[in-house]
């Protein structure tokens, strides 16, 4: 089953701020000056799983960081080793 994600317009995203980790790594500094952010957020609305879901795509010319608030990679069993 693929999870259906919709891009959030800039004039409904909350005011409520981001914390992230990405799992590929830090961004690279050097490229802050050419970084694009693209927030998704889940288009199902009635599960309440699924409603809250949402993934932050940072893009530089050379590297594509993503991270989620779902899935394997957002639980915190996964990040202690």
């Amino acid at each position: 089953m693929t999870a259906i994600l919709n891009v959030v317009k800039e004039d409904e995203v909350s005011v409520n701020p981001l914390l992230i980790q990405f799992t590929n790594g830090d961004v690279n500094t050097e490229s802050n000056d050419h970084l694009k952010f693209t927030l998704y957020k889940s288009s199902n609305t009635e599960d309440v799983r699924k409603k809250f879901r949402r993934t932050l795509v940072a893009e530089t010319n050379r590297m594509k960081y993503s991270g989620s608030n779902f899935g394997m990679a957002a639980r915190s069993s996964s990040l202690c080793k």
